[in-house]
């Protein structure tokens, strides 16, 4: 069941690549910048997928506004 909009997909995919150029370049060395690559990796798997485990939790889907909906 997707739960994420067009706009919070292109966010995620913006936090993968910012944590891949960290990475690459140096900025962010070693096991915290795999660690980063890791959590880069996860923003876009969910950005694809469109779906958030963790929005499904808290019952929270961005898919039928640009607004924060919760499902009542």
């Amino acid at each position: 069941n997707k739960n994420l909009n067009k706009i919070d997909a292109l966010i995620r995919y913006g936090l993968a690549a910012s944590s891949l150029v960290l990475y690459f370049s140096g900025v962010v060395p070693s096991t915290p910048g795999l660690i980063l690559i890791a959590i880069g990796l996860v923003f876009l798997i969910t950005g694809f997928a469109k779906f958030c485990p963790v929005y499904f939790v808290f019952g929270i889907s961005t898919l039928n506004n640009s607004n924060l909906q919760t499902k009542n």
